[in-house]
């Protein structure tokens, strides 16, 4: 009785993930206390004219009474299942709910609805059961009312009626599970093509802006390999004339030395502030932050970190982001925390998040490259996975190398 359709099983796989979000109006709490009602409605029908019809009083033995408000106590035990349908859940409620009915069924009168039980039975149970175990349901309460029409407990035409009004519910409540495991499918694949495009697009900007790093520390490198060292060479150069120019042209040449030095000077600016990914890395990390849609990522940095050199605010930064990107591309994590601060004479920096988590975790060139950039200045970097419990990295450095 444990067998489900194809989209319960895909959609049980995420079921914690949706659990987070809004039900679904489909078969949501709404509707389910709508069909409670109904049942109620419809079992009240039923044991009503057992207390006000002087005839069925009087042919009603106790069990039918015990097996009527049974049916009533059993329906509540399974009702959590007309929220979400057929996840294994409150069978027995279930079956026991089907077996008061066909007791009720075999011992009321011919006068009496018991029958309508049958009915009630087939569209509830539905929910709890597979297709297969409904079929087996309806074939069950069809031979029920055989067996009512030979004991004289039903009329051969009521029981027609009977028998089509089943074969109904049972086709309705098919109907309507499929609909909502449908919506529900619908609903979570529209969540993760969602999640999918807020970390396609967190991804694009991060590898832009990675991209955008490194064609700066291109540029200062060729600056400072090629027309740096040129424009040192021409000092050099210049200066020696300046020693041995004489007459009217030792002035352009000294001239031309001190232009050469400005240049120089200039050079070495640039070269710095390309250099440097973060002049106020604050605001750096905090805007690295504000771009990210999946994980949701809060930073948390000590002010006090702009007063270090430039070498070790550099190494934060791309720790940070390394660590950042890294969460985006592979934990699959709805939130990350960024903490940076500054104890004494040592920089901590930790990045967590809420992912999925690896038991063993084989460092990739992301991983490989923060350590060598940590250890570069004198620091340490260490990291911990756990399968439902996220990835942690925790770098410490010196404040001043």
């Amino acid at each position: 009785m444990t067998d489900a359709p194809t989209t319960r099983r895909s959609i049980r796989a995420s079921h914690d993930a949706e659990a987070q979000g809004p039900k679904l109006t489909a078969n949501g709490p709404s509707v389910s206390t709508l069909l409670a009602t109904a049942v109620v409605v419809a079992w009240a029908g039923i044991i009503g004219p057992a207390f006000f019809t002087p005839s069925l009083q009087g042919n009603l033995p106790p069990m039918w009474w015990i097996a009527s408000f049974g049916y009533l106590a059993c329906f509540f035990g399974m009702r959590p299942a007309l929220i979400t349908p057929r996840t294994g859940d409150h069978q027995i409620a279930a079956m026991a709910m089907a077996g008061c009915g066909i007791i009720a069924t075999l011992l009321g009168p011919t006068e009496s609805l018991s029958p309508v039980l049958l009915c009630v039975t087939t569209a509830m149970i539905g929910f709890v059961v597979s297709r297969g175990w409904v079929a087996v349901v309806v074939v069950v309460e069809w031979l029920v009312l055989v067996i009512a029409v030979i004991r004289g407990n039903e009329l051969l035409a009521w029981a027609g009626a009977f028998a089509g009004m089943i074969a109904f519910a049972a086709l309705a409540v098919e109907i309507a599970v499929r609909e909502f495991y449908a919506r529900r499918l619908v609903a979570s694949t529209m969540a993760d093509l969602e999640k999918a495009h807020g970390r396609l697009a967190t991804a694009h900007v991060l590898l832009s802006e990675r991209s955008r790093s490194e064609e700066r520390l291109r540029i200062a490198r060729d600056l400072h390999d090629a027309i740096g060292h040129q424009l040192t060479a021409l000092s050099l150069n210049l200066e020696v004339a300046s020693h041995l120019a004489a007459g009217p042209v030792a002035e352009p040449v000294a001239k031309s030395r001190d232009l050469a030095r400005e240049v120089l000077r200039d050079i070495r600016e640039v070269v710095s502030q390309l250099r440097d990914p973060s002049p106020d890395l604050v605001a750096e990390l905090q805007r690295l932050a504000q771009v990210i849609t999946s994980p949701r990522t809060k930073v948390d940095v000590d002010p006090a970190i702009e007063s270090l050199p430039t070498e070790v605010r550099q190494v934060v930064f791309r720790v940070v982001q390394e660590a950042v990107t890294n969460a985006v591309r592979h934990s699959a994590a709805s939130h990350a925390w960024v903490t940076v601060r500054i104890h004494r004479d040592e920089v901590a920096i930790i990045v967590r998040d809420d992912g999925a988590g690896v038991a063993d975790l084989v460092p990739g060139n992301g991983l490989s490259g923060m350590r060598e950039r940590v250890e570069s200045i004198g620091g340490t970097l260490s990291w911990q996975s756990l399968p439902g419990g996220g990835f942690t990295l925790n770098a410490r450095m010196p404040a001043n190398p």
